[in-house]
């Protein structure tokens, strides 16, 4: 591993942010649960993500639970360590982080799941809370970073579009509630449709602003450290994740500019896989290296169905309804594979990671040398298991846009994220029993 330019001493407590990640893979059960129990219905015309509740559940049990919490973690952790300063009051800002997330997020997916507008409005604006807390004093922190890396002002700019996201989710939460946005709040932007533009603004800052753009940001670091891959291009690092930042807010305006984020994508897609494939260690492939390789491999596919999805309409004849059917199958294809093939195949990646260097990084801290190896924290055939199953749920659910069978992938995706917690659990006992 290659640890230049970080700064191990800084680490926060074991706990501080394990708590987070051993959170995540719940929420990914809770996906499971949905999927089974849902009655997400028969193709994707009716698994509509952006009009049914319970696909909604489904949804935001990814982004506001597994995602959200593996990614709070994360930058609790790197924020000391790669930019060299500390959150004063740690522990406490870190519970107050984590229990505010959790009432906020349950909330939100319960509200949606039952259709109880209101607790989803209360914990849109639990949530709100929790985002306007957590950014500002992460930002805040690496704005006085001791030194500045291009993976620290790309934290930044991925760490911004977290309120707004929220923000977005507060006002729709509002309109289904009460019908309305704020008491007219709109009659300023009269020539925008309220809801589709906030919608789409909630959708792409969240995708590509928030997830995207923190993954991207990040992988110029880990990859090199973990991996022994080579760096990514200066130019890459230095202009890539603030165009990908301008053209998301553009993408809310200008439907055109979708395409462009799309392209953006796939150019990411392709220049990791070949970062991977020129890493120094060529025949070391662990399960992590495998999820880098399949994250990467659906996010090109999901931005190409994506590509198709805002083309299609231009030639397809709407009279048809099979027309209208692979529009919504592309649709929301490009959404899944964007959130659940990309997002979480990267963040279950860097928890195998995450988790089992913090574990034995704790340890050697004390000064017992009888403790295991990284790789032994974790044996990689449960890792390989649990990945095996994440790839089996994941062509199995674009199978299903078409079959229907949404709860056969519930089963799968509920397996693999039991499989995952136990892992996360190995790790935490080898803490607790040398430690």
């Amino acid at each position: 591993m290659n640890f230049s330019g970080i700064s191990l001493q800084q680490s926060p407590p074991y706990f501080v942010t394990i708590k987070f990640f051993i959170t995540a893979p719940l929420f990914l059960l809770l996906c499971g649960i949905l999927l089974i129990y849902g009655d997400l219905g028969g193709n994707a015309s009716d698994f509509a993500i952006y009009n049914s509740f319970k696909s909604l559940a489904f949804m935001h049990s990814m982004t506001l639970g597994f995602m959200l919490f593996s990614m709070l973690g994360a930058l609790q952790q790197m924020l000391p360590v790669l930019g060299g300063v500390n959150i004063k009051y740690a522990t406490s800002f870190s519970h107050l982080a984590y229990f505010s997330a959790i009432f906020g997020s349950m909330s939100v997916i319960f509200g949606f799941n039952f259709s109880m507008t209101n607790l989803l409005f209360f914990g849109s604006l639990i949530m709100l809370f929790s985002a306007i807390f957590f950014a500002s004093v992460v930002v805040f922190k690496l704005f006085r970073a001791n030194f500045t890396t291009h993976t620290i002002k790309g934290m930044i700019i991925a760490t911004i579009f977290l309120p707004l996201v929220v923000f977005c989710g507060v006002l729709l939460a509002h309109f289904y509630a009460f019908g309305e946005f704020f008491g007219g709040v709109w009659t300023l932007l009269a020539d925008l449709n309220p809801f589709d533009f906030l919608q789409n603004l909630h959708v792409k800052s969240a995708i590509f602003g928030w997830i995207f753009l923190l993954i991207v940001a990040v992988s110029y670091q880990v990859l090199p450290m973990f991996y022994v891959a080579p760096d990514y291009h200066k130019n890459f690092r230095r202009f890539f994740v603030p165009l990908t930042a301008f053209i998301v807010v553009l993408s809310a305006f200008f439907d055109f500019f979708s395409l462009i984020l799309q392209v953006l994508a796939i150019i990411y897609g392709i220049y990791n896989i070949r970062i991977l494939k020129a890493r120094k260690r060529k025949n070391s492939i662990d399960t992590t290296i495998r999820y880098w390789y399949f994250g990467a491999i659906c996010l090109i596919f999901g931005a190409v169905a994506g590509i198709l999805d805002y083309l299609l309409p231009l030639f397809a004849d709407f009279s048809h309804s099979s027309d209208q059917n692979n529009t919504l199958n592309l649709h929301y294809m490009s959404l899944f594979l964007l959130v659940f093939g990309f997002g979480g195949s990267v963040v279950s990646g860097m928890l195998y990671k995450i988790v089992p260097f913090l574990t034995w990084f704790h340890l050697s801290a004390t000064g017992n040398f009888s403790i295991p190896s990284i790789r032994e924290i974790i044996k990689e055939k449960y890792m390989f298991a649990q990945f095996a199953l994440y790839c089996v749920f994941i062509a199995s659910f674009v199978l299903n846009l078409y079959l229907g069978f949404f709860w056969v992938s519930g089963v799968i995706l509920s397996l693999g994220a039991l499989l995952q917690l136990l892992n996360l659990i190995l790790s935490i006992r080898v803490y607790l029993r040398f430690r």
